[in-house]
């Protein structure tokens, strides 16, 4: 048995060094924020969606700011998961 075998005679997993616990918290939380942000912006936009289909030509103006503001929010979002400046 060699020292790379555990006492069953299976290799032993190797170990990685982990990332500094700060770095890789940062790392999951950036994560997270990102997703759950998404599925909430994709809610509004499936609402908005509903609202383009009116004929009122002010509602149809506003659901276009709005598409306007989530594409920032969804850039910035991205910009924050990759651990960039925004």
């Amino acid at each position: 048995m060699s020292s790379d075998e555990g006492s069953d005679g299976l290799p032993r997993p190797q170990l990685q060094p982990k990332p500094s616990t700060g770095l890789g918290e940062r790392r999951r939380l950036r994560r997270e924020l990102h997703n759950s942000a998404a599925s909430l912006i994709d809610a509004i936009g499936l609402v908005l969606n509903r609202l383009s289909e009116s004929d009122d030509p002010e509602i149809t103006a506003l659901v276009r700011e709005c598409d306007e503001v989530i594409r920032e929010i969804t850039g910035r979002l991205r910009t924050l998961e990759r651990g960039e400046d925004a």
